[in-house]
């Protein structure tokens, strides 16, 4: 991405800001835009999110900008981009990104971020890939949803837009020990054990539990959007029951 369009994005976030100031004054309703990355977006990982905030959304430019749109001093419209712009943390994307949920929550507060939205998801996760994984994977490539895979080998990250191009990358290569796969395909909560796969559930568990200790944010929200789309062996019933269960999950996960 070319520096104009940072800038025209960075702009468009300023002006959304200042709607958003305006909101306030005329309701007293304090509303936060948070902003989500994904695999393969253009913010990805959390770290990127960071400098995003940092050298561009929280920067003198946009707080000069914000008081010229609000008729706030550079101060006060640097607080108003921090109390209006925030970000939104999907535990699934993280773990894809392999991401440490300690120093994930950690580098945010650090650079002053707010997580103004935790959604609490889970990803696919194949350890041991080889040239089986296409066979393991194709009743998840469901044609509906865009399903990112980051794959881990060593210290050395690889990503693929889809998992039909991580497919195509496979090759005939053996299964390989150091070899790991994580998918953009949210599973239930509750489901760690997938038969040949696992999920990124400890993660969500380990993210839980910092925010047991010290709130992450005061908007969790759970995100399994995919039932409709699962492979018959991993759904658990009528949908109902599989979205009740799945909140009671995360219930326990949580102090009283």
């Amino acid at each position: 991405v070319d520096g104009d369009a940072v800038a025209q994005m960075t702009e468009r976030f300023v002006q959304h800001a200042a709607h958003l100031v305006a909101i306030e004054r005329r309701t007293g309703k304090t509303i936060a835009l948070a902003i989500e990355p994904e695999p393969s977006c253009f913010l990805e990982t959390t770290e990127e999110a960071v400098a995003f905030f940092r050298d561009h959304l929280f920067a003198p430019a946009a707080a000069g900008r914000l008081a010229e749109l609000t008729g706030l001093s550079a101060e006060e419209a640097g607080r108003a981009l921090r109390k209006h712009l925030g970000l939104c943390l999907d535990l699934c994307h993280a773990a894809v990104e392999f991401e440490d949920p300690a120093a994930t929550v950690a580098s945010l507060r650090e650079a002053g971020v707010a997580v103004t939205k935790l959604q609490v998801s889970a990803g696919l996760r194949l350890a041991g890939v080889g040239a089986e994984a296409r066979a393991l994977l194709a009743p998840f490539d469901d044609g509906v949803y865009l399903h990112q895979v980051v794959e881990k080998r060593g210290s050395a990250l690889t990503r693929y837009d889809d998992l039909i191009d991580a497919f195509e990358a496979l090759g005939d290569a053996p299964a390989a020990a150091d070899r790991e796969w994580r998918v953009h395909y949210h599973v239930p909560l509750f489901l760690a054990d997938l038969g040949p796969f696992s999920s990124t559930q400890a993660f969500v568990t380990e993210a839980l539990a910092l925010h047991a200790r010290e709130p992450i944010s005061p908007h969790l929200e759970v995100e399994t959007y995919t039932w409709g789309v699962l492979p018959d062996s991993y759904r658990t019933g009528a949908l109902p029951p599989a979205i009740a269960r799945e909140l009671q999950w995360v219930r326990q996960q949580l102090p009283a």
